[in-house]
């Protein structure tokens, strides 16, 4: 396995587990909060913050623009107005990208349709994700793969199937450009939240034996019990979603991580990494005085 590098900061084998907290639309459209959860995920040991960048107009289909929703501000907004205030512009990310770096955490985003995928290749975003609900998408995983930064694909709402032909077509688009395709898979179920019995962590296995690339999870349960257990079967990487209150009002915040609740995920992959060693038997030094003594 080749390690992927994301801003500096090695992804796979022989290196720390890492740990990407996920905004999504916790930031509520306001480009000061989605900087305190930025310094939030620093503060608590995070290696990287990713936010989501959508085209409005792409993201709703058309027939559903002019829906009500349910919002933080209530029904008074359209699910194409809500999708709207929710996004930031080019010149917001900039400035978001700008504080990132600033307090030295690598930021990048996940793409849902091309021109966001432009939109971010402007920007200098240093790597992309698919989302699930976009890993069927032949011309956006193989625009996303040419860019010649590293590429994560998550997998929820996916078969086999599916995730083969979506690393062929990063493969072919990589290739395209001339360019050495930097992977990360990520097993991912696209329930809010998440049953145990489906998280189906195995498949991390599964995936770095097939794809020998670096490997993680997606979290979307609530609790941090999953994200260890998937440490302990051999993930790379861990996403879990972020918020400043479990109790706030949006689609991601229930099942989304507090910094109290994030530092201590830290701790706990520290501690489960410290456990599982390196996989060389040998004798530990604490063993060697009952050793000797026994063995006699």
């Amino acid at each position: 396995m080749t390690p992927v590098t994301i801003g500096g900061i090695p992804i796979g084998d022989g290196h720390p587990v890492r740990l990407v907290a996920e905004i999504g639309t916790g930031h509520q459209g306001d480009v000061d909060l989605a900087k305190w959860l930025i310094h939030m995920a620093k503060d608590v040991g995070c290696d990287f913050v990713k936010g989501q960048r959508r085209t409005p107009e792409l993201a709703v289909p058309r027939d559903e623009w002019n829906e009500p929703r349910d919002t933080p501000w209530g029904y008074q907004l359209s699910k194409l107005e809500y999708r709207r205030r929710v996004e930031f512009d080019d010149r917001q990310w900039a400035e978001l990208f700008e504080y990132a770096k600033e307090i030295g955490i690598p930021l990048f985003a996940s793409v849902w349709d091309v021109p966001s995928l432009e939109s971010m290749e402007r920007l200098g975003c240093p790597a992309y994700k698919i989302p699930s609900a976009r890993l069927h998408d032949r011309r956006l995983v193989m625009a996303a793969a040419s860019d010649g930064v590293p590429l994560i694909l998550s997998t929820g709402m996916s078969s086999m199937k599916d995730v083969e032909n979506a690393v062929m077509w990063a493969g072919g688009g990589a290739r395209t450009a001339r360019r050495e395709l930097q992977l990360i898979l990520l097993q991912a179920t696209s329930a809010y939240p998440a049953k145990a019995e489906e998280s189906n962590l195995r498949v991390i296995r599964y995936y770095r034996d097939c794809f020998q690339c670096p490997v993680g999870f997606s979290s979307h349960k609530i609790g941090i019990a999953t994200c260890l257990l998937a440490v302990a079967v051999g993930a790379n990487v861990i996403e879990r979603h972020i918020t400043w209150s479990r109790d706030a009002k949006g689609s991601d915040h229930r099942m989304s991580s507090t910094g109290e609740d994030l530092k201590r995920l830290v701790q706990e992959i520290r501690y489960a990494e410290a456990c599982l060693g390196d996989g060389i038997k040998c004798i530990a030094q604490s063993e060697m005085v009952e050793a000797v003594r026994l063995r006699v």
